[in-house]
């Protein structure tokens, strides 16, 4: 759900503003990446977003497969793979995606979060699954108490 002057701004015949894809990436606790799918760079508060061309392709059902959206952001000049290839293998990454209009960028009209699995990263595109898949499947607890790891408790 957008915002009511948002709404009104992009119903206008010619709306010159637009709206604006931003993307952040948090990779663990500390690394972040701002993207902006423009063709500039945009400072919003006090957030520089770096204008690099990204997509997301909408889930599809694949027979008994769960419908997963994909994330494919443009690479070119490799800046990702630095950040990336800098945090540990196992990190979580998360992405946040919010539109925000161009004539008020400081006002989010819709925000999604999701957790990314599968990523893929090259030189010229980074590709990601968006979804809790592997968070659904991952164990409930670390240790588990069975006859291997702790055989005291067990009879016999």
């Amino acid at each position: 759900m957008v915002s009511a002057a948002t709404r009104e701004q992009l119903q206008r015949v010619t709306d010159l503003s637009g709206v604006l894809e931003l993307l952040e990436i948090r990779l663990g606790a500390s690394e972040r990446v701002y993207l902006v799918n423009d063709t500039r760079d945009w400072t919003i508060g006090s957030t520089t977003f770096v204008a690099l061309p990204f997509r997301v392709k909408l889930p599809q059902q694949q027979g008994q497969q769960a419908p997963r959206a994909r994330l494919e952001v443009d690479n070119v000049g490799g800046q990702l793979g630095q950040l990336f290839n800098a945090v540990p293998v196992g990190t979580p990454v998360k992405i946040r995606i919010s539109i925000v209009s161009r004539a008020r960028p400081d006002v989010e009209d819709a925000v999604f979060m999701a957790p990314l699995s599968s990523v893929q990263l090259t030189m010229t595109q980074l590709q990601a699954d968006i979804g809790t898949d592997d968070v659904l499947r991952a164990p409930a607890v670390m240790a588990r108490y069975d006859q291997v790891l702790t055989p005291g408790l067990f009879e016999g």
